[in-house]
């Protein structure tokens, strides 16, 4: 499956867009600085750079633990966006 950073839209509770500055360097960067393997290494380099990447129904399940998790630093907003964004993923 396909995972375009770019698609992603992050709401506040009154449903108005909000701006996030470099979500596809934020998350470019948490996927590099927190996966244990060197397979994430291509992955979190093209979405540091906006690019869309390839995902396997195992990688998008790890994303999505990764971002659930307590080492993952984001706001609210941008964990529910990146959560809903990813399982929506076909």
């Amino acid at each position: 499956m396909k995972f375009d950073i770019n698609k992603v839209v992050v709401k506040d509770l009154n449903n108005q867009k909000m701006k996030v500055e470099d979500l596809h360097k934020g998350l470019g960067n948490f996927i590099y600085n927190k996966t244990a393997t060197l397979d994430w290494v291509g992955k979190a380099t093209a979405i540091h750079s906006g690019e869309e990447v390839e995902l396997t129904d195992k990688e998008r399940e790890t994303l999505i633990s990764l971002i659930e998790s307590p080492i993952c630093d984001f706001v609210i907003a941008v964990k529910v966006a990146l959560i809903d964004h990813l399982k929506k993923l076909k």
